[in-house]
Order: structure tokens, then C-alpha cells, then sequence
């Protein structure tokens, strides 16, 4: 699966460690990348669509794992 490096960003994390909350990944790239918490999101959210990311509500917010290596 080709990835843009603004998803393969997000992915990186989800390899090193899962599963994370949208929050983790916008405190870590939000002020590296300058991203807003939007866009993180709707990265996320894309990456679900594509298949490349499962995603499971937990309480009050979602957790976030990888489902491509």
C-alpha cells in the first residue's frame, strides 16, 4: 500500500507503539509538522477508510492500531 508521507507519518507512530489515542499522535506532530488537531483526524480517518488503521472507541475516545506493516 503506497502512503503519502503525511498518513506513512501517523503510521510510523502506530509501528513504534499501539494502540494510541488521536490525542498522543496530535501532542507528537502537531508541534513537530504543524499540524493542527483536524488534520491528524481527518489523516485518521482516511487511513481507517483505506484499511491501514482499526479503530475502536474506548470510553470517550478512540484508540488506534495498525493493520499494515
Amino acid at each position: 500500500m503506497d502512503l503519502p508521507d503525511s498518513e506513512l507519518a501517523l503510521m510510523d507512530l502506530l509501528w513504534v507503539k499501539a494502540p494510541r489515542t488521536s490525542e498522543e499522535m496530535i501532542s507528537q506532530l502537531g508541534d513537530a509538522r504543524g499540524w493542527q488537531p483536524s488534520t491528524v483526524k481527518t489523516l485518521l480517518a482516511r487511513l481507517v477508510r483505506r484499511g491501514a488503521v482499526r479503530a475502536e472507541k474506548d470510553a470517550r475516545r478512540f484508540q488506534y492500531w495498525p493493520l499494515v506493516q
